[in-house]
């Protein structure tokens, strides 16, 4: 998801943002069995939440306007994944809870370890180890064009009883990309700060 321009109207900042953001909460919020309390007001919060972001971003030098636009977006996929999953097999709490841990420590990985950090995120764009390769290969070849196809073939044999393993498979993918997604965009986001603050100190010696 790219952040708007400064110079783009509030008007347009706005309508990205509820097409994109707005987009993805209304699957999340609608997704089957049916609407819940939870997921409305999930996805209204994250949306919300989002499109505050990118007006900051966009409007300001508020520096954590990208953090809270990029964590809106991943966090609405995130819950997709969640709903697909409970969908075939109800998630108890301590599972939701573990997993908003993981997503935690992904995102601040770069603060507590830029080092690992770097070398996971190396791994995943430009490996360099035999075993990540292996792994960008299935990403690319296998992941991407079958995460798609999945749900909507998930959806369709719902209806037919046959749709519980595609989507079981569908929405734990959702949830290892977006985990994977948040500490490759972190670190991103680090190593600009990092640039900034070098540049500025620079500056004023």
């Amino acid at each position: 998801m790219k952040i708007p321009a400064r110079k783009m109207p509030l008007w347009k900042i706005l309508a990205l943002s509820l097409f994109v953001l707005g987009g993805i909460g209304l699957l999340e919020a609608i997704f089957p069995p049916g609407p819940t309390t939870t997921s409305v007001v999930t996805a209204i919060s994250l949306t919300f939440l989002g499109t505050c972001g990118m007006v900051l971003t966009a409007r300001t030098r508020f520096l954590w306007g990208r953090e809270i636009s990029f964590n809106a977006w991943l966090l609405l996929l995130f819950a997709s994944g969640l709903r697909m999953i409970d969908w075939v097999s109800p998630i108890s709490t301590g599972w939701v809870l573990l997993l908003l841990a993981l997503y935690a420590l992904a995102w601040f990985l770069p603060y507590i370890d830029s080092r690992i950090s770097a070398v996971i995120l190396r791994e995943q764009m430009t490996p360099r180890s035999k075993a990540g390769k292996i792994y960008l290969q299935v990403v690319r070849r296998v992941i991407v064009p079958l995460s798609g196809a999945g749900v909507l073939m998930g959806l369709y044999s719902s209806h037919r009883g046959r749709g519980d393993y595609v989507m079981l498979s569908v929405g734990i993918l959702t949830i290892l990309g977006m985990l994977i997604g948040a500490q490759a965009i972190s670190h991103r986001i680090w190593e600009q700060k990092q640039a900034t603050k070098t540049s500025t100190e620079e500056t004023e010696v």
